[in-house]
């Protein structure tokens, strides 16, 4: 089951009993990550971190980052803390200037109160509750108090190449929808086509067409759990060009073919407040425009 509460400064999302896994992604927010039960791996800018019950990791602004199953593909029960650097003020210009070298803390080298506040802000956030936002970042602001002591931090590069790396990868995961080829999106942005492999291969260990691929199933598998739409409809809107790439890619990423994904996940809503992190659609097949929508009271969730 998945609950989550969205508001314009924060977002918060507990999610029980499923293996969550969302690919590639960066935003201009702090993310805290507590793992509830179970393990799970995270790529974090180039790295690749296995957290474990009670570990905590903290994502700072602007860093490329994933969530993913367990080697084992055991579930693993997460609380998702979200929110944006104007609710805490005083880490602003600091979380913006630097990043933690290793961003995972340890169940033991924290104290229970961190726990305790943890708990808090899923407890102001459940059951259509809508708490003042300055109380969500000053819970945040404490949180970050006890935890970045715990975390070895170096002073952030501006130097362009980093820079450009965000802005092509942000890019590219917001059009993926699109028919982009590395040759576009290499022109677009001044660079020739290796400058643009080497981006997506040091820092996201992958390629350009596997991240974009990645976007893509993403995108589909909202639309398998939050619409009634036909898998061949959603084929196309998730802008692949055949069925059977499709299919393929699917299975690849999800371990299951879209019909028993929709299957295993009945009844399951895509977090609505995960929704700002998919790929934009295109005007015509945007989420809002699929009739048989399915919304989040009508099912109870």
């Amino acid at each position: 089951m998945i609950y989550e509460n969205k508001v314009d400064d924060f977002f918060i999302v507990s999610n029980t009993n499923e293996a969550f896994t969302y690919p590639l992604h960066v935003h201009d927010y702090i993310e805290i990550i507590r793992v509830m039960d179970g393990s799970m791996q995270m790529q974090i800018g180039p790295h690749i971190y296995s957290l474990s019950k009670g570990d905590y990791s903290i994502i700072f602004p602007n860093i490329v980052h994933d969530y993913r199953a367990a080697a084992d593909g055991s579930p693993s029960n997460l609380n998702i803390s979200n929110c944006v650097l104007s609710l805490i003020p005083r880490y602003k210009p600091f979380l913006e200037a630097y990043y933690p070298q290793s961003p995972v803390i340890k169940a033991e080298q924290l104290p229970k109160i961190v726990n305790t506040l943890s708990d808090e802000l899923h407890r102001l956030t459940s059951d259509g509750q809508n708490p003042d936002p300055n109380l969500i970042g000053s819970i945040f602001a404490t949180i970050l108090g006890y935890c970045l002591p715990c975390l070895k931090l170096s002073p952030l590069s501006t130097d362009m190449n980093r820079e450009l790396s965000v802005r092509i990868i942000s890019y590219v995961a917001r059009h993926s929808l699109e028919d982009l080829t590395q040759e576009t999106i290499a022109k677009k942005f001044g660079i020739s086509k290796f400058a643009l492999s080497r981006i997506f291969s040091s820092v996201l260990r992958t390629n350009f067409r596997e991240y974009i691929n990645s976007q893509r199933i993403n995108y589909a598998e909202y639309l398998l759990l939050n619409t009634e739409d036909e898998i061949t409809a959603i084929c196309y809107t998730s802008g692949f060009q055949s069925q059977k790439t499709f299919n393929r890619v699917f299975r690849e990423q999800a371990g299951m073919s879209p019909s028993e994904f929709r299957k295993t996940h009945e009844g399951l809503l895509y977090p609505e407040n995960q929704e700002v992190l998919l790929p934009h659609p295109p005007a015509a097949t945007a989420p809002d425009s699929h009739k048989n929508h399915r919304k989040a009271a009508e099912k109870g969730s």
